[in-house]
This record gives structure tokens, sequence and C-alpha cells, in this order.
């Protein structure tokens, strides 16, 4: 019986039968459709990083140009047509939506003017084909003896191309009238015997208006306020004095001092020996420097005094991450005690213990934080979690029964190296870091650690991005220090385990509060 035609072989002249030639043009277009897809990706990072580059660049030199220009007042030949910003509110005057020295919300006046004499609200500019747009707005703070105080300048940049983003300075400039300039003063920490999470060690500073300290206790010493203080002034040559003043929740005066000449290191500083703190309570503290011609300056910082142990970590659990051979998943619970007077978590600090060895500190994660992928897992480890208030109180949670992982990898082969990253500052107390995404042909790329350091000798793991589809190349490391410079280095890990080798170090400086 003769064959149909569709089914005999059709041969061209060098012997590749049609449906060869057909598979072999699916092959190829297969792999150049995924090269256009991993192009593309990279494209992308990389207009991110540079967009983002770009934009900070452009706020610091119009921070500037506001600060040496002097400008004391907005330029708005249009006062009906302000620009689309969720912090401003139009009217006559217009407002802004701040913070106070305390860092609660409060509303500034802008002063206007349709004269050349002030800075222009909104403009565009393009640097490299992006577009940006610049908001800027000067805004004047009372204090409790001069109306218009200082200056309190803000600068907005923002772009909408390849991926939409803003950066945000803000600072403070002393008035520029008949009057001397004021001297620079400013509450930079309070330190008490709090938990430092790079070392596993009691020794860390304690800053910023919603963190908390111990107070004067047998296990808690007296805390230390830092402060800094500089002339302003031409023809002021030091500073005589700063005058420290305590004060209790109710506004009464708790102690009060004098300190007339820094420490080695520049720091006017004052041991708060009071034992008259109330657990749970809101103290504001306040520097008054004054310099040898008379001129003077405040800066205040609010603290909270909490003595009282977090809740322990609940329901630690190990469990193989993904049925791959040396990754372990460690999970926990954590709930507030109903007595704790500061219920908020700093870090949780994960321990490790293999079964013949002593414990060791894994990672420590953020305080939003209740997982932590270890890489570095072997059979039969035992993990327990430890919780670290913004205080320094600790709290450990109970062992987790040992477990055994994959006996064998099917991947041997780890995953790039991360080495083009940007980390900076996005407030006084946390920092952004994004980064090129590393390649990985065996199992895949299945996440990023990230480690820190103050010291360049004690690293330790302060977060982790496994959310590789809805956040790929952005993590932000919360509750860090106004003025610390840390330092930061990512590993990439496989569905394996395998862990790329250490990327490159990048620093970066937190702004002052």
């Amino acid at each position: 019986m003769k064959k149909p035609r569709f089914l005999e072989k059709i041969k061209d002249a060098r012997g590749f039968t049609m449906i060869e030639m057909a598979f072999a043009g699916i092959v190829l277009m297969g792999a150049v459709t995924t090269m256009m897809v991993m192009f593309d990706a990279s494209i992308s990072v990389f207009k991110y990083t540079t967009s983002r580059s770009l934009g900070t660049q452009l706020a610091n030199e119009e921070m500037e140009k506001i600060r040496s220009n002097d400008y004391e007042q907005v330029y708005n030949s249009s006062p009906s047509q302000w620009p689309d910003d969720p912090s401003l509110t139009t009217g006559n005057p217009p407002n802004y939506q701040d913070v106070d020295d305390d860092g609660d919300p409060i509303i500034r006046t802008i002063v206007t003017t349709t004269s050349p004499d002030g800075i222009v609200v909104e403009n565009m500019t393009s640097r490299k084909l992006i577009d940006f747009q610049v908001r800027r707005y000067v805004l004047w703070v009372d204090d409790t003896s001069n109306t218009q105080a200082y200056k309190r300048l803000v600068v907005k940049v923002s772009w909408t191309k390849f991926v939409a983003g803003e950066t945000v300075l803000t600072t403070n400039y002393a008035k520029e009238d008949y009057r001397e300039p004021r001297p620079n003063v400013s509450i930079v920490g309070v330190r008490s015997t709090n938990f430092d999470y790079f070392q596993d060690i009691s020794q860390d500073t304690t800053l910023g208006a919603d963190d908390s300290i111990r107070g004067p206790s047998d296990e808690a010493n007296a805390p230390i306020v830092f402060t800094r203080a500089s002339v302003n002034s031409a023809k002021a040559t030091e500073i005589s004095s700063v005058t420290y003043t305590l004060y209790y929740p109710n506004g009464s005066v708790a102690a009060s001092t004098v300190v007339n000449s820094p420490d080695t290191n520049g720091f006017f500083r004052w041991v708060l020996n009071s034992n008259s703190y109330v657990d749970g309570s809101g103290y504001l503290i306040e520097a008054k420097a004054i310099d040898d011609r008379g001129n003077s300056d405040v800066d205040a910082l609010r603290i909270n005094i909490d003595n009282h142990d977090p809740a322990q970590p609940t329901d630690p659990q190990a469990s193989n991450y993904a049925n791959s051979f040396g990754r372990v998943l460690v999970s926990w619970d954590w709930i507030p005690n109903a007595t704790d007077t500061v219920p908020v978590i700093s870090r949780f600090i994960v321990y490790r213990k293999a079964p013949s060895g002593a414990s060791g500190q894994a990672a420590s994660m953020p305080g939003n934080t209740r997982q932590f992928v270890d890489t570095n897992a072997s059979v039969n480890n035992t993990y327990r979690v430890k919780a670290v208030d913004t205080a320094g109180n600790v709290a450990l949670s109970g062992e987790k029964t040992r477990i055994r992982v994959k006996d064998a990898p099917t991947d041997l082969v780890p995953p790039s190296a991360v080495t083009s990253a940007t980390v900076q500052a996005t407030s006084w107390k946390k920092a952004e870091l994004t980064w090129a995404a590393s390649t990985d042909f065996g199992s895949g790329v299945a996440g990023y650690s990230w480690s820190s350091t103050q010291d360049m000798i004690h690293w330790a793991i302060v977060g982790q991005s496994l959310d590789l589809i809805n956040n790929p190349i952005v993590y932000q490391d919360p509750g860090l220090k106004p003025g610390k410079t840390y330092y930061y280095r990512a590993v990439a890990f496989d569905e394996e385990g395998n862990e790329s080798a250490d990327g490159s170090v990048w620093p970066v400086t937190m702004m002052m509060r």
C-alpha cells in the first residue's frame, strides 16, 4: 500500500528533512528570545540606577545653589499653578507638610514672591536624555523667641522615565540678616547600654526621636548625651558653652548642667545620672550652644525610657527550603507583651549551632522580618532566635529540634558575584540598596543576602531578598544611626544553596538627624 504523500521524507539537496529544519528553526528562535529578555532586564537595571544616581546628584547641586545664594522666598510667576505634590497645600499663603524637631507632623508656611528675587518653585531639566522634575521650597521656622528664626530648605527631584522615582533633600539654614548667624548645634546621639548587632555585645548608640534607651538601673549605665557645636559667624572664634536641660514628660525641669569644652573627639558630653526616670515615659533633652560673642542656638531630642525585656520569639521552625541541599528556612513568630512599655523590635538575631560545635551568630535580621534562609546549613543544626528592642533589651527563644537536610547537591556551580550596586541613605536611619542581577546557569538564582559592618571586621547578614519576581533588586536596611558609616556587600545564592563569591564593598554615610 502506497504511503500518503505528506508522510514521505522530503529532503533538500543536503539531505535534511523538512521536519529537522523546522525543529532547528524553533530552537534557534527560542535561544534568540531568551537572550533578548536577559539583555532587556540588564538594560532596565542599568537605567534605574542611572536615573537615581543622576537625580541624587541634581538634588545636591540644587540644594547648594539655594544655600549659596541665600534665597529667602519661592518665586512663582503664577501662584495659582502649583506643583502636584502631596506635601503641598495651595492657598494664600501656601503650606507644606513637614516634621518638627521631635519628628511629629507640622504645617509650615511657604513665603512666596512674584518678583524674580526668589528661587523658582518648579522646573524641568534633562540629563543624559532623562527628564527630571525639580521642586524647591523655602520654609521658615519659628522658635520660642524669634519669628522666622531659621530657614528650612527642601529639594525634591523626581523622574518618570524607565522606573519612576524621587529623591528628597532637607536641611536647616541660618537666616542671614542684621543679626550675626547662630552657632550650629546638633544632638547627635544618646549612648546607653545597648545592643550592637554586628558584634553581639552591649556597645552601641541609640539615636533618633522614635528610639528608646535604657534608663540607669542595676543592669544599665547612665545614658550619655553627645552634641556637636560649632561657630557660624566670621567674628566668633569658639563655642563658650553648651547648656543642657532634661525635661520631664509634664514639661518641668528634671536636671540641667553647663558643659564648657568638648572631649577629644569634638563632642560636648553630658552624663545623665538622674535616677528618677519613669519607665515607659518620654523625656526631652535640650542643648543650647553659645559662642564667644553671645550668639546661641538650640537643638532638642525626645527619648523614651524602656527597661523591660521584650517578648520571646515563639514557635521557631527550621525546615528544608525548597527541598534543596544546604538551605534551611528558619522562621519564628513574635507577639509583644502587654506589659512592654515600648514594644518595638530593632533586630532578630539568629544563632546556629552544629551538633559538635559552639553556637554562633548566623544573621541579624530587621525587626519587621520573621524568617531567614540559612545557605550554610549542615546536617542536624540547632537554631535559636533572639529579639532585641530599640533600647537594647533582649529575649531569647527556645531551641529548634535538629533537622536533616538533603544529602547531596545536584548543582555545584554558584551564581556570579554581585559587583554592581548603589547604596544610598534615604533618611537619617534607613539605607536603600539596588544592584544588578547575578546570573546562574544551573538551578537558577534564588535570592540575595546582604551583609553589613561598621569596622570592616565584624560582618553580619542584615537582610535577604527572596522575592525575585516582585522586588528583585531593591533592599532597605532600617534602624541605622545618623552620621555613621556602614559598609555593605552581597552574595547571590541559587536553588541548591550555592553562594557566589563576596561582592564588592559599598560604603554609605547616614544623614544627620
